[in-house]
């Protein structure tokens, strides 16, 4: 077997075939579809060929009976309505002579290669729960769009629809252990929660939190959650307390969307997220190596700058060092030697309480507001503000850590959900990681993206 990492499904066998002889390929990743709507997919290839879209077949190549050593390429076709975030994706081939493409084309859009912006592998993950959103105060059909939400932790500073308006979840519980859990939901407005069909809690006055206590075995249950939002502040939270554990929010990895099959997933599969274990920090050392002495390079430290109150963060790009000081509500842009270039005070607004900065690699610089809500606002090489990142339902208020991969995805730790997750340039959410460990929940106050994620 041999594994590799594509960034888009275009091959050209045998010519880039993977093994000698006789083979068989299969892509496994995350699709972003950052738009809801029909999309069309187009699978090519020689030889027999499947694509499954969470889990479920939509497409299918058959192999031909006397297959020839000419190119020959066959295609299929799948229309799907495709809920906005994170699917499943999975593509299995045959191996043949000729190439192995997948296509699709977005709604109002031209048929062109899935683009590798659009694919991602782990930690990007795609748990959570669908959504279908309704215009109207009741559930009542056909939904205005659907959305699959990593956690139901929403605060809807920005709603999605008019009000009043009403949303219902549904998937799979993740359980990893049999026991007693005690679920529970608080909102504004009205929310109510049923696992397994059964009613097991409801929030019926805003800010009311109210749980139940179920006997659960391992494996998945049917979650489903109905919320209204007709007056203001809405928000919706679903907390557990599994056996043994502190009541918190239910993780995003304990939350499946709807999926054609479930045979991928085992109890030990499910029990992973449960499991905090050492291996998240291995290859970290215990003890700091030694300053370096007698004659070798030794290590210098300095104040290069006495004007700070309280310095939070520090990014270096661009020949320069970029502080946040929520001290002075402030961004300072400073040269090699630590003179000031400037002073910014303002994004598009008044910064709050500028926490922590980071930039991208083009240079680029990102600014973590944990104040007025929390934000996450872009600057150029200058400090001036170029435009803010419309993040999702206000999620960012007193979160504490920032960081930028060389993906250019936004890494944010969200102190107040103990939890890091990852943005796209525009916005949407493409991961959740909580941060459970034995002993308790711990609340991560920063993050570090080099290769892995460090929290």
């Amino acid at each position: 077997m041999k594994v590799e990492r594509h960034p888009t499904v275009s091959v050209d066998w045998p010519r880039e075939a993977p093994l000698a002889g006789s083979f068989s390929a299969e892509w496994n990743g995350v699709l972003n579809i950052e738009q809801y709507g029909p999309h069309k997919f187009v699978l090519r290839a020689p030889a027999a060929a499947e694509l499954y879209v969470d889990q479920e077949l939509v497409a299918r190549l058959e192999e031909e009976a006397e297959p020839g050593p000419a190119e020959e390429t066959g295609e299929a076709t799948a229309a799907l309505q495709l809920a906005l975030g994170l699917h499943r994706l999975r593509l299995r081939a045959a191996g043949g002579h000729g190439p192995v493409t997948l296509s699709w084309q977005r709604p109002g859009e031209e048929e062109r290669i899935v683009q590798s912006s659009a694919l991602h592998v782990p930690p990007v993950a795609s748990n959570g729960l669908l959504g279908r959103y309704y215009a109207n105060g009741n559930w009542e059909e056909p939904p205005a769009f659907t959305r699959i939400d990593p956690q139901i932790n929403l605060y809807f500073h920005n709603i999605p629809l008019p009000r009043p308006y009403t949303v219902e979840w549904r998937g799979k519980l993740a359980v990893p252990h049999d026991g007693e859990y005690r679920l529970g939901i608080e909102s504004i407005d009205e929310s109510e929660l049923w696992i397994d069909g059964e009613p097991v809690a409801a929030s019926p006055e805003p800010n009311q939190y109210d749980e139940g206590a179920v006997t659960l075995t391992a494996g998945l249950h049917d979650i489903r959650i109905r919320y209204a939002a007709r007056t203001s502040h809405y928000h919706v939270n679903l907390h557990w307390t599994p056996p043994g554990q502190a009541r918190m929010l239910v993780q995003a990895e304990a939350l499946i969307p709807p999926q054609g099959s479930y045979d991928h997933l085992s109890v030990e599969d499910l029990a992973v997220f449960d499991r905090q274990p050492a291996a998240t920090f291995a290859g970290l050392p215990l003890n700091a190596a030694p300053l370096p002495t007698d004659g070798q390079r030794t290590a210098r430290f300095e104040v290069v700058n006495d004007t700070f109150e309280r310095p939070r963060g520090v990014a270096a790009a661009n020949g320069r060092f970029y502080v946040v000081d929520p001290g002075q509500r402030a961004l300072f842009v400073l040269d090699a030697e630590g003179g000031e270039i400037a002073r910014i005070r303002r994004s598009n607004r008044r910064f709050g309480e500028p926490v922590d900065v980071a930039a991208d690699a083009a240079g680029n610089i990102y600014v973590l507001d944990a104040g007025n809500g929390g934000r996450v606002s872009v600057h150029d090489a200058a400090g001036d503000f170029v435009r803010a990142i419309p993040l999702p339902d206000n999620q960012m208020g007193n979160s504490r850590g920032l960081d930028v991969d060389a993906h250019g995805r936004i890494w944010v730790a969200v102190t107040p959900a103990m939890a890091v997750a990852a943005f796209d340039r525009d916005g949407r959410e493409l991961a959740r990681i909580s941060t459970v460990l034995p002993g308790g929940d711990f609340q991560p106050v920063d993050v570090a993206f080099h290769g892995e994620l460090y929290t």
